[in-house]
């Protein structure tokens, strides 16, 4: 041993070797989740078009560029009675639409191809939503979409 040498100085080279390893795999790892990984489906370019609330619960409606539909989340899940659920589809109808007299409008139960869509017509436009609820009915989240309805 050299006399100044200090006893961890010996140890040196392989710390920068450790580290550097340590560096590259986390880069590695950060760019192959992140800048090169192929782009899955619930990374689509999906854009927030409106937030909110309604009570107790917040809302976050986002869209997917090129889609008719649109995804309304509620958070915390809206209780499963009726009166709260179609409060909630009310609001999302004003925040997504602008509609006016969205707390009159009375939705309707279709069924399209064995599905349960709740659906609401006003000013010449019917709005679809295709409810996703939890186990206890709650209600976290639907897709919607409008089409202009028949005269």
């Amino acid at each position: 041993m050299v006399e100044n040498e200090q006893p961890l100085d010996r140890y040196r080279g392989a710390r920068i070797v450790v580290l550097a390893t340590a560096i590259l795999l986390f880069a590695g790892l950060f760019l192959s989740s992140y800048g090169f990984s192929r782009p899955t489906r619930s990374a689509v370019a999906k854009t927030i078009t409106n937030a909110g609330t309604y009570g107790k619960y917040s809302y976050l409606i986002t869209a997917v560029r090129g889609q008719a539909t649109e995804t309304v989340v509620f958070t915390p899940a809206v209780m499963s009675d009726d009166a709260t659920v179609i409060g909630g589809l009310q609001e999302i109808l004003r925040a997504a639409y602008g509609d006016k007299n969205y707390d009159q409008i009375q939705p309707v139960v279709e069924t399209i191809g064995e599905k349960p869509y709740v659906t609401f017509t006003s000013a010449g436009h019917k709005t679809y939503f295709q409810l996703y609820k939890g186990d206890a009915g709650e209600l976290g989240s639907a897709k919607f979409w409008r089409v202009d309805s028949p005269h």
